[in-house]
């Protein structure tokens, strides 16, 4: 599968690692290209995305989890994204399983999948203000401002 994605995505591909699972990270504008190419490769089971916030370096990786259930090889994608311009393509085109997941993405750490046809609220309805998964969301604050009126006990 190396010697496929070198020979097929090496101008796509910023760094690549191999170890049990094979680790590729690419610049954002080249998601969805990648996305479908190692889908037609057999990475036909996409897991989950889930999101890392480096709030010291000011920017947000999103971690993809996909599975070859031929190839028996688990990869996941890797991309950056500035925590100030945080947007992405949709990969629901590719994967539909990956639906539900860009929503919860969205709804916890404010990211924009462009093009992505739901991205209302699954758990905070009514939520305003900074994405609670965020390390700059003050929890502590919250929970004084919603339930004691601001005021510390």
């Amino acid at each position: 599968m190396i010697s496929y994605i070198k020979e097929n995505l090496s101008d796509l591909i910023l760094s690549i690692e191999e170890d049990k699972i094979i680790t590729l990270l690419i610049d954002k504008k080249n998601l969805l290209k990648v996305a479908a190419i190692l889908k037609d490769a057999g990475y036909n089971h996409f897991s989950d995305v889930t999101v890392v916030d480096y709030i010291d370096n000011d920017e947000f990786e999103l971690i993809y989890h996909l599975w070859s259930h031929n190839l028996k090889i688990r990869l996941m994608l890797k991309t950056r994204l500035s925590r100030h311009d945080a947007n992405v393509d949709t990969l629901t085109s590719v994967w539909k399983s990956a639906h539900m997941h860009e929503r919860e993405n969205h709804e916890m750490f404010g990211i924009l999948f462009k093009g992505h046809t739901d991205l209302k609220p699954l758990l905070l309805e009514d939520w305003e203000g900074l994405p609670p998964l965020r390390k700059d969301f003050d929890s502590r604050k919250f929970v004084i401002d919603k339930f004691y009126g601001g005021k510390r006990i």
